[in-house]
């Protein structure tokens, strides 16, 4: 483990000032945009008027052209309205406080969930997780993405603590990033099985603050939300000329030859290819919880964990639009597959998740984006995690119920005594 932080940090010490340097459009990037958005919302005006955004974008960093994206607030209205305190300080203030408080969150979020799955020393995996490619690159841009892994490991903690509806609660803030977190919900309360009350909890937490945030965004920002959704397919069209790092099987096809393109990548393969990624994960949820049987989940920690983030690697794959600094939310796929204390280490398939999450992107990094890397680490990270549930096996009953045996230690044979 002390090599592997010793490798992230050179690596990344080299990397990331050479994405960084001379491109100020880079380094918080994005949170330009989401903040010039709260600017624009906190003004009474629609962020989703690219002119207006445009204008705004100038004032906050002068004498620096905005990039061929950065007119594009595609998010929730909502998102710019809770961003508006942020929005009052200086820009460079405000990136700064948004910047530790997604380390903070990634260290706490990561640190409870290996201390849950019962890692000795829990600090080490939190700390690899910052400094790994797809936490840097999120961090240098400004994205929330630590914000969303917290999202995701506390309504996991919160489901194996018994508390379905505060967990479901909390996955309301998933809708920051609907493309990546909407099908946590679902595939949170399918690992409930068999408690069917638990996961009518998790749901009934989850629709019940789905339709509140709307309601509130009806009351304190009316006609956004309309204008939101007419803009996401003006968006939509532009994401193949704009967005040129796509993560999954869009990635995939994009990086075909011009002549071998499809016409409409996200318009019109897009909602296919979703319906496709969608149907594959609850399948593997499905089965997931069939070969789980009756045990209790939060006997099982790590069978919980691969039952949620085996489908939403899936998910992740196909979805229309996510990218390399997305791929943050599969931690804790690789916690699992690494194995507590680093067990797993002396199997192929960790040091390959591994390799492919922690050191590859750094070399596309140094090849100016080129190869577009982002479709085979989301891939690895999806196979290499359906190959851990495939392998779990399943523990017995009471086992399970008598939680005393350790995850690595063969149970006796039925029949056999003590």
């Amino acid at each position: 483990m002390a090599v592997l932080l010793g490798g992230l940090v050179g690596s990344a010490a080299v990397a990331l000032p050479h994405v960084a340097g001379g491109r100020p459009s880079q380094l918080g990037g994005d949170y330009w945009v989401l903040y010039s958005a709260a600017r624009v919302v906190a003004h009474g005006m629609d962020p989703y008027r690219q002119v207006v955004l445009a204008a705004v974008e100038r004032r906050v960093w002068p004498g620096t052209p905005p990039p061929p994206a950065a007119a594009n607030f595609a998010y929730l209205p909502i998102v710019a309205w809770l961003l508006g305190p942020l929005a009052r300080l200086p820009f460079w203030t405000s990136f700064v406080v948004v910047t530790v408080a997604a380390v903070g969150l990634t260290v706490l979020a990561v640190e409870a969930l290996a201390r849950r799955l019962g890692w000795r020393r829990p600090l080490v995996p939190a700390l690899v997780a910052v400094l790994l490619w797809v936490s840097g690159w999120s961090l240098l841009l400004g994205q929330p993405d630590g914000l969303l892994l917290a999202v995701l490991v506390g309504s996991l903690l919160l489901s194996l603590d018994g508390h379905g509806l505060a967990a479901g609660l909390l996955l309301t803030l998933g809708w920051w990033k609907p493309q990546l977190l909407l099908p946590a919900a679902p595939l949170l309360a399918c690992s409930c099985w068999p408690d069917r009350g638990q996961a009518a909890r998790v749901l009934l937490g989850f629709i019940g603050g789905s339709v509140a945030g709307f309601a509130l965004q009806l009351a304190l920002l009316p006609g956004l939300l309309g204008g939101w959704w007419r803009y996401l397919h003006t968006f939509a069209g532009a994401v193949p000329r704009l967005q040129g790092d796509l993560a999954g099987a869009i990635g995939l096809v994009q990086d075909l030859p011009r002549g071998l393109r499809p016409a409409g990548l996200t318009t019109a393969w897009g909602p296919g290819l979703a319906a496709a990624g969608a149907l594959l994960a609850v399948l593997v949820a499905v089965v997931a919880a069939r070969r789980r049987g009756r045990v209790p989940a939060r006997a099982d920690p790590e069978a919980r964990v691969l039952a949620v983030l085996v489908p939403l690697a899936i998910w992740l794959l196909f979805t229309p639009y996510d990218h390399l600094e997305d791929l943050l939310l599969l931690v804790p796929l690789v916690l699992v597959v690494v194995g507590r204390d680093g067990v797993g280490l002396g199997r192929p398939r960790a040091w390959v998740a591994l390799s492919l999450l922690v050191a590859l992107p750094y070399v596309q990094s140094l090849l100016d984006g080129r190869p577009n890397l982002a479709p085979f680490v989301a891939i690895a990270a999806a196979v290499a995690g359906a190959r851990a549930l495939v392998l779990a096996e399943p523990r017995t009953r009471a086992a399970a119920a008598a939680g005393t045996i350790a995850p690595d230690v063969p149970l006796p044979p039925r029949g056999s005594s003590p």
